[in-house]
């Protein structure tokens, strides 16, 4: 929420405008059971939010699906963005499971994080001994989700996080894949 509370104090002081805050109806009710209805003090105090609870939204004529891959964690969001014949999906956090959609055919590319390319973490522990393992995906999974989905290319995220393996490493490593590559800093994916 501290990203929308210097949006309000603009909002009070008449220079602000409110953005539209678009979520799964579930997902405003998890961020207000988490955060004592503080969307709803953000939405009619405020008034520097328009809350939207929706599972689509239409912008500029891209449609957005929010998709929900409820998880042991709760209710989490994948987006399902198209225009014309392109699809992606945006898939960051919490995709394990990987909770079956029709949304998820013939996608031109999907961008996901959690993906472990060797099962060595930075300490040089395994991932098979990892208390989270269980969160994360191989690389042989997320091939198979590829393939089962009809899935173009995958860009995958947050690589650095556990793996604390180079860029460099990752670029020479994505040459032996099939359309899948690794994510970087600025990134720009045209479809």
């Amino acid at each position: 929420m501290r990203i929308v509370e210097p949006l309000g104090y603009d909002c009070i002081a008449g220079r602000g405008t409110p953005i539209s805050f678009i979520a799964l109806p579930q997902v405003v009710e998890d961020i207000n059971a988490w955060n004592g209805d503080g969307l709803s003090y953000y939405e009619n105090v405020l008034h520097c939010i328009d809350v939207h609870k929706t599972d689509c939204v239409k912008i500029d004529g891209i449609q957005i699906h929010l998709v929900n891959n409820k998880t042991h964690r709760g209710n989490m969001t994948f987006y399902v963005l198209i225009e014309g014949t392109k699809k992606a999906i945006y898939a960051c956090c919490d995709v394990k499971p990987f909770v079956p959609n029709p949304l998820y055919m013939d996608a031109d590319v999907l961008i996901i994080g959690l993906v472990s390319d060797d099962g060595i973490l930075k300490d040089q522990s395994r991932l098979e001994d990892a208390p989270f393992k269980g969160d994360m995906f191989t690389l042989e999974e997320l091939m198979e989700l590829k393939r089962a989905y009809r899935i173009g290319r995958v860009v995958v995220t947050h690589i650095d996080e556990y793996w604390g393996k180079s860029y460099g490493y990752y670029r020479q490593f994505e040459k032996t894949l099939d359309n899948i590559s690794f994510a970087y800093d600025g990134m720009e994916i045209l479809l």
